[in-house]
């Protein structure tokens, strides 16, 4: 039987792609939002503030984003991770029991009992203690 592991073709993560761009993307909107914001305050253009403090809120949420995003297929990638792994282990399982099976002699080992031989589900010294008289009687 072949490996499982060399037989299935790895996935693109894309959504983890996804994520760092997001994330890139905000720390680039945070740097400039605040380049902006610093040179309005020490005597650039008065109108680079507001813009500055729009760039920076939304690179802020592009961050978020994108940190969010990689979490989640970062958790994604392991659940699928151990659901393969799950699946190999339960195949190797039933690969066991096959083996056990085959090789398990068959048939009994200690002779049958006899049909002939009454039994009323007590043990022999249960038979033993109820013909003893106690002493002294």
């Amino acid at each position: 039987m072949a490996n499982s592991a060399a037989s299935e073709k790895p996935r693109t993560n894309w959504m983890g792609t996804l994520g760092q761009l997001l994330a890139y993307t905000g720390v680039l909107g945070l740097t400039v939002g605040t380049l902006l914001i610093i040179q309005s305050y020490f005597g650039g253009p008065n109108e680079y503030g507001p813009t500055g403090w729009l760039i920076l809120t939304a690179g802020q949420m592009l961050l978020f984003l994108g940190v969010v995003t990689m979490v989640s297929s970062g958790m994604e990638q392991a659940a699928d991770e151990m659901g393969r792994r799950v699946d190999r282990l339960g195949e190797h399982l039933v690969r066991i029991e096959r083996a056990t099976l085959e090789q398990s002699p068959r048939g009994p080992h200690m002779p049958a009992r006899s049909p002939h031989a009454a039994w009323d589900g007590t043990t022999p010294s249960a038979h033993n203690d109820r013909d003893r008289q106690p002493v002294g009687v």
